[in-house]
């Protein structure tokens, strides 16, 4: 590119000190906009100058590099956000595009009138638009109308536990692996420094042999007591009813007599079935309150992070030959939190989310009033 003659320091330095606005409206990178700012002034590179001067030349490369028209960026965005299946029936079974396949695509379709752009200009008209071809983000459809109201009752009562008894949140962790290493792991090992004749050896974390054997699965049931931090649980190879039942028997061991004992736990089968409903009424001397979370809401419970606390201080090393020390070790990390790790915690998800609830019940209250 040829310096221009009128491009004196002051405009260099104007340019330097954009050079993200300057990469912006032309769709190119920004070492390109740092480049271009040596020889173009800013009026002319942010497009304030009706007619360029003679003495600016644009090399093959920069002409490359400026955005395409915007009709053919608009069709070119359109092919983009169309399944390949949809375009070109040859190309079943292809989810979406990339870039490399895009613009194949359109090479080969002259007819299309999208010429032949390169593979590094469609990719710059895409990251001007935002499009993303190889992100996927996922999001859950709303299905239960009460989820707001339902939500803001177990963050209240999370917030402000009841004073008749202890609160329990209670869920299962099933599918545990059993599994166990080929190959005993190797613990960490300090850097050693070097000597005479032998060098220096680096630090390295401890390892573990990638292959391992499968032993079946386990399945814990657990609850976590809101008001002081402590862990109860047992596991078991099911999580049926009958294993529920076991557990809320346990809870009441553990609870002082003339307490009530009220639970947090997602709405499934196996926690208001028939044998559920049989062992509760057999059971009349304790009184069990249960707080349903709203569907897919089961992270809104305080055992979801207990069991990650498990997963990585436990399950992620664990060298479990069977099911018995499986369950050998789960309780004894039960007990060993209980002893050294166990206290309450603190909702932190975030004002804004329970105000956005607050204020979706609140304007689902005014239409019902308008109706």
């Amino acid at each position: 590119m040829r310096r221009s003659a009128g491009c004196d320091r002051k405009h260099r330095k104007q340019v330097f000190a954009c050079p993200n606005l300057v990469a912006v409206e032309f769709g190119c990178w920004r070492p390109s906009a740092l480049n271009w700012s040596v020889a173009w002034p800013p009026a002319l590179l942010l497009n304030k100058m009706p007619i360029a001067p003679r003495s600016f030349c644009v090399s093959p490369r920069v002409r490359r590099m400026l955005p395409s028209p915007r009709n053919i960026q608009a069709r070119l965005l359109v092919l983009a956000c169309q399944k390949p299946a949809e375009v070109d029936p040859s190309r079943a079974g292809q989810t979406h595009w990339s870039i490399k396949d895009l613009a194949q695509y359109v090479a080969a379709h002259p007819e299309l009138g999208l010429g032949s752009p390169s593979k590094s200009t469609i990719g710059v008209i895409l990251k001007r638009h935002q499009v993303r071809l190889d992100r996927l983000d996922t999001w859950m459809n709303d299905r239960d109308p009460e989820f707001a109201t339902t939500a803001v009752a177990i963050i209240e009562l999370l917030l402000n536990p009841p004073t008749d008894g202890p609160l329990f949140c209670v869920d299962e962790k099933p599918g545990i692996g059993v599994r166990r290493p080929t190959a005993p792991d190797q613990p960490p090992a300090p850097r050693r420094p070097p000597a005479p004749g032998r060098p220096a050896v680096r630090g390295r974390p401890a390892r573990r042999e990638f292959e391992y054997m499968r032993n079946g699965t386990v399945d814990l049931l657990a609850g976590f007591r809101v008001n002081d931090g402590h862990v109860c649980g047992m596991v078991r190879l099911q999580h049926r009813s009958r294993e529920f039942c076991e557990l809320l028997a346990l809870l009441d061991e553990q609870t002082p007599v003339g307490q009530s004992i009220h639970l947090i736990l997602d709405p499934v089968s196996s926690h208001w079935s028939a044998e559920v409903t049989n062992w509760l009424e057999t059971h009349p001397q304790r009184t069990f309150v249960f707080h349903f979370l709203p569907v897919h809401a089961s992270w809104l419970s305080f055992i979801e992070v207990w069991f990650s606390i498990l997963s990585r201080k436990c399950l992620k090393r664990a060298d479990f030959a069977d099911a018995t020390v499986a369950t050998q070790q789960i309780e004894g990390f039960m007990t060993t939190y209980n002893t050294h790790s166990a206290h309450p915690f603190t909702w932190k998800k975030g004002v804004r989310f329970y105000k956005r609830l607050k204020d979706k019940i609140a304007a689902r209250q005014e239409l019902q009033l308008a109706a």
